[in-house]
């Protein structure tokens, strides 16, 4: 009778090596981290750049964002999202709708809450050329309100 190999955990407590493990594995690893780590670098410049072009904070650009992408939220449900307090998503949708970008509406079933959703206006249109250079992202074709034909109409 031959001794089977371990399977499993049980491969994994005898030091055995996984498939696709190994230094290998490791070296990809790396590479992905490290790939990641400039990825998020060039965003951060890329959301400074931005807001800085339709003239507003990288805070208030998070938001939008937030708003643009997740669509129609309260003002408390973006203060969760964000991790900022209500207070303070009160200076930003303030600043927001000052600027023409977003909207706040009483909900109709319920007139203490206040829904926020994208304003189609002048303020979108802001935001179309320094956001149009990524028009072939699948995110543009998802969502008709990003995408830069919309927001010139």
């Amino acid at each position: 009778m031959t001794e089977q190999e371990p399977q499993g955990d049980a491969a994994a407590e005898q030091g055995a090596v996984a498939p696709g493990g190994g230094a290998e594995r490791q070296r990809l690893e790396g590479e992905f981290l490290l790939a990641m780590r400039r990825n998020g670098s060039i965003m951060q410049l890329l959301g400074q750049v931005s807001a800085e072009r339709i003239g507003i904070n990288v805070t208030d650009l998070n938001c939008l964002n937030i708003v643009a992408l997740a669509g129609p939220m309260t003002a408390g449900e973006l203060a969760r999202a964000t991790g900022l307090t209500t207070a303070s998503i009160t200076g930003v949708l303030d600043r927001l709708e000052d600027g023409g970008f977003v909207r706040r509406e009483r909900d109709p079933k319920d007139r203490r809450r206040v829904i926020v959703t994208l304003n189609p206006g002048p303020g979108l249109r802001e935001i179309g050329p320094t956001f149009g250079p990524m028009d072939s992202s699948a995110e543009y074709h998802h969502r008709p309100c990003l995408h830069p034909e919309s927001i010139r109409r």
